[in-house]
């Protein structure tokens, strides 16, 4: 601060005494880029607490019960993929042109892949909602949102079910 604050040669000198090999703490150690993390995640528990994470965390597990829960009210509409993998929800859209097909078959697979992307990029359109979408092995692709953001309400949940089937 007092180096830079007074500028000029002190400045350059701080930084080049400061980019020597002795203060480079990076080939001394594995995955050197992992000191800045833990820094700032300690940090921010010293500035935050624990409180702070622990709010965070547990509104991303709510809101993967609540979109399980929501998705569980339209079984014909919603069909989860696998179980959720901590804040991971994998599902798939059932178009209403899948819905009666056999639930192994290739035409119903083919389906469901062309509105997953169909709808994505509708949604991406839109600007409203941005989701991801993959394919695992055979499966057709299916929506992937990862709910981590602390500021993700139910509400935004619920706009995100809404347009999936707006644009389906």
């Amino acid at each position: 601060e007092k180096i830079v604050a007074r500028g000029g040669e002190a400045a350059k000198n701080a930084a080049a005494e400061l980019s020597e090999k002795k203060y480079d703490l990076g080939d001394k150690t594995f995955q050197c880029g992992r000191h800045i993390d833990a820094t700032k995640t300690w940090m921010m528990f010293k500035i935050y607490g624990d409180k702070y994470f622990s709010d965070r965390v547990e509104n991303g597990f709510r809101n993967v019960e609540y979109i399980v829960a929501e998705m569980a009210k339209k079984p014909e509409m919603f069909e989860l993929v696998s179980a959720p993998m901590y804040l991971n929800v994998c599902f798939w859209y059932i178009p209403p042109s899948a819905r009666g097909m056999a639930k192994g078959s290739v035409e119903r697979k083919q389906e469901i892949d062309r509105a997953v992307q169909s709808i994505r990029r509708s949604m991406h359109m839109d600007g409203k909602v941005f989701i991801n979408y993959q394919p695992q092995g055979e499966l057709p692709n299916f929506f992937r949102p990862i709910l981590c953001n602390s500021n993700t309400t139910t509400k935004d949940v619920d706009i995100m079910l809404q347009q999936i089937e707006e644009f389906g």
